[in-house]
């Protein structure tokens, strides 16, 4: 496959999840703080005095996420915690199931939108693939591409790599 190809691949594979992060941060981030605590607690893993701190933070972690994802800054690093968050929601969902609990609402896109649990799970693990795919085709189109290339310029424009080694200009 060309690196053209790959390029555009990785940066649609990217977005999808981006905005799943953006959208979903933005709802709960702009809803009662208390809400979303009262959905994290129907989990039943926190204890109480987590509930507020993580409904605070966890829409700003989210839509931070996004935003680099989108723009492809930090790009592994990103990918590698985007994919673990999206598992850990996995996990999260699925020990509802295993443990019997029947959820009002999950959560995931606020308190006011709710999805059916199988609805979720197939996001989450969709979103998962979606980062594989985009980490597996690499960089291009990213600004960690854009980073390097103008990094990997030296004084007048040359590239590092076609500046003369030391010694190579032997008289």
């Amino acid at each position: 496959m060309k690196n053209n190809a790959k390029g555009i691949i990785s940066l649609l594979a990217r977005f999808l999840p981006a905005y799943i992060l953006v959208y979903a941060g933005f709802l709960k981030a702009t809803s009662p703080i208390e809400e979303f605590a009262f959905a994290i607690s129907a989990y039943k893993i926190f204890p109480s005095r987590l509930l507020l701190p993580i409904a605070f933070a966890l829409p700003w972690f989210e839509i931070y996420l996004g935003i680099f994802l989108a723009l492809g800054l930090f790009r592994k690093q990103i990918h590698i915690m985007v994919i673990s968050l999206f598992t850990l929601f996995e996990v999260m969902l699925f020990s509802t199931v295993v443990r019997g609990i029947s959820l009002a609402s999950c959560g995931c896109f606020g308190t006011g939108r709710s999805n059916s649990i199988t609805v979720e799970i197939i996001i989450n693990l969709m979103s998962i693939a979606l980062c594989a795919i985009s980490l597996r085709f690499g960089a291009k189109y990213s600004l960690d591409e854009l980073i390097e290339k103008s990094a990997g310029r030296g004084e007048g424009g040359a590239t590092t790599k076609n500046k003369k080694r030391k010694g190579d200009n032997k008289s």
